[in-house]
């Protein structure tokens, strides 16, 4: 019996260990959120309770994931070309004429200790984000 017991313990063991992603938040962050990069035709998106954005590029061939304010990501439709620079907290969506700018992540919403593990972020000038803005005839922004 005590066998048994003892079996059982270590397979317990075992698959909490396996299955438990033990990232730190920052860790977490960074990988799954500053450091990817992705770039197309939004087919879809899903709005997930918390503020969390699933956008599906290219026919549901990739996926890139959002957190902002409301707001923001109720400004990203399908059809828009979607991008998220790498190593940034950069992204931006292109409709028709005109370019709307924001941060991937609003990373006024972190704790302190995960900002500091997360370390400098690219972001965007911060008088350029959150509104959309006309092209120029040779594809750059206007103010």
């Amino acid at each position: 019996m005590k066998r048994m017991y003892n079996i059982t313990i270590l397979l317990w063991i075992c698959v909490v260990s396996f299955c438990c992603d033990n990232r730190g938040a920052g860790k977490m962050y960074k990988e799954d959120f500053i450091v990817p990069s992705a770039e197309g035709i939004i087919d879809s998106t899903e709005l997930w309770k918390g503020g969390l954005l699933v956008i599906y590029l290219n026919k549901k061939d990739k996926i890139a994931q959002v957190t902002n304010d409301q707001v923001v990501l109720q400004e990203i439709k399908k059809e828009d070309f979607f991008k998220k620079l790498p190593n940034s907290n950069k992204c931006y969506v292109k409709r028709n004429d005109s370019v709307f700018y924001f941060d991937c992540i609003n990373l006024k919403r972190l704790r302190k200790e995960t900002m500091d593990s997360i370390g400098v972020v690219s972001q965007w000038e911060r008088n350029k984000i959150n509104h959309w803005v006309r092209l120029n005839y040779n594809g750059s922004s206007s103010n």
